[in-house]
């Protein structure tokens, strides 16, 4: 990646590699990987699946804004696959998180990544190449886009818009891609990990508050308690949070988790010149 400046679309080369198929990218060609380095290859994969060793013997790579891919030359049309039978390669999916994708991870580029507790923005991103449409992610202290953007580059557009939704926190992980300035993560069809997290406090439908937590897990629900002040306590599903009813002379806490002395209630009141009412 770090000379990738210096390939041109197609560069002699002599390759020989075996690595573990990770993705297909239709009938155009296919990811495959070895530890944590991943390569595509611009091959028709219509004899291979996921998970397939295969060898690659090629006489060129190239690049496509900034990602290798291994292809041959037109000329020689020298790109020979052969499956490997009982032979394994071990992956890795590497975690990666907001800062180190600002500081640049291009050694990823092709390979499985993973994060935790991304947050969506408002809307979605689409392309005229609706393979990398799809929705960015937040810094949710600012409000800022970043990328990488979670892309549909293995899904239909509208599958995928059911799986990610904007304004929301995941868990993820998927085929990181490079595409010169902007990052993809591309998450493969039951494969990855796509795991929505909660943003804040719930009611659930049984009227028992779920707490989340900072790292976007929810707690197990539980009732909300009711306060020694008040006469009733029930989970508020527009506040989302329980709310207390407080008996009479008390009223609700600034949080609205507990009942506190009303000092502007009159408990007795006279009347004076017909007009003024005062507490006694």
């Amino acid at each position: 990646q770090e000379n990738c400046a210096n390939i041109e679309d197609t560069t002699p080369a002599q390759v020989n590699v075996t690595c573990k198929i990770t993705a297909i990218d239709g009938t155009v060609g296919f990811f495959m990987q070895e530890e944590d380095k991943g390569v595509y290859v611009f091959a028709n994969p219509d004899k291979y699946m996921i998970d397939d060793v295969v060898t690659v013997r090629s006489d060129a790579i190239g690049q496509v804004n900034c990602r290798i891919q291994i292809m041959s030359d037109g000329a020689s049309g020298v790109l020979k696959l052969e499956k490997q039978e009982n032979v394994d390669i071990n992956i890795e999916t590497a975690p990666l998180n907001l800062e180190m994708l600002q500081e640049g991870v291009n050694q990823y580029d092709s390979a499985l990544v993973s994060f935790k507790s991304l947050n969506t923005a408002s809307d979605y991103e689409t392309e005229s190449d609706a393979r990398y449409s799809g929705i960015n992610v937040i810094n949710p202290t600012d409000n800022i886009k970043y990328t990488p953007r979670i892309i549909a580059y293995f899904f239909e557009l509208d599958a995928f818009k059911t799986l990610v939704q904007p304004n929301a926190r995941y868990d993820l992980s998927g085929i990181y891609l490079n595409q010169g300035s902007k990052h993809f993560i591309a998450p493969r069809p039951t494969l990855d990990l796509i795991t929505p997290l909660c943003m804040q406090d719930s009611c659930n439908s049984e009227g028992l508050l779920v707490k989340c937590k900072d790292d976007g897990i929810t707690e197990a629900p539980v009732a909300c308690e009711k306060d020694a002040n008040a006469d009733s306590v029930t989970c508020d599903s527009t506040q989302n949070k329980c709310v207390q009813t407080c008996k009479i002379g008390f009223k609700p806490s600034e949080d609205g988790l507990s009942c506190v002395k009303d000092e502007t209630y009159c408990e007795n009141t006279v009347c004076e010149n017909d007009i003024i009412t005062v507490c006694k």
